[in-house]
């Protein structure tokens, strides 16, 4: 059973995280805290329609990252949703904290 329509805002949100090597538990994680509900499953079959939707985006298992942060910023109305607050960084420092090392 399919859930709830994607928004441009979320789909923006997921790729550009998922471009930057976030793990999807934690994009997941994102949108919760951007207002929108998304299981992690729900954003891994996102990520590989949109992959296979924009083959410009990168190819197999790898990103290209300035090409999906590109998309990604053209696709968001509210540049905003893609910026880190520190809540953002606590919750990065404890899933994945390589992420804050970069």
């Amino acid at each position: 059973m399919p859930g709830n329509e994607w928004l441009d805002d979320e789909i923006a949100i997921a790729v550009y995280f998922a471009a930057s090597n976030y793990q999807h538990s934690l994009i997941a994680l994102l949108l919760q805290r951007r207002g929108f509900n998304r299981t992690k499953a729900s954003v891994d079959n996102k990520l590989i329609a949109i992959r296979n939707s924009h083959l410009e985006l990168g190819t197999g298992y790898f990103w290209d990252v300035t090409a999906a942060h590109k998309w990604a910023s053209q696709n968001i109305s509210n540049h905003e949703l893609l910026e880190l607050d520190e809540e953002d960084a606590a919750m990065i420092c404890l899933c994945q904290p390589k992420l804050m090392n970069l």
